[in-house]
């Protein structure tokens, strides 16, 4: 629950400044994309790996993410 607060004050806070829907659509997406990169940092840190190994985790949620984001925009346009 704790990771939709930023993206919805975000949200919140562009519509009120007068942005255009999907700049803030962009901008939501990338906050849950770095979003991604981190908990897959945290997920390997817990896991008591390397740091190599960390950044790899954090990359490989990263790219999940794209993909997930990639066959969203396939499948509705």
């Amino acid at each position: 629950m704790y990771v939709a607060i930023p993206p919805i004050a975000a949200t919140g806070l562009l519509a009120l400044l007068g942005w255009n829907a999907n700049a803030i659509v962009g901008i939501v997406q990338a906050m849950g994309l770095i979003s991604l990169f981190f908990w897959g940092l945290f997920a390997a840190r817990t896991a008591g790996l390397g740091r190599w190994r960390q950044v790899t985790f954090g990359v490989n949620y990263l790219v999940m993410g794209l993909i997930v984001i990639g066959v969203e925009l396939a499948l509705t346009h």
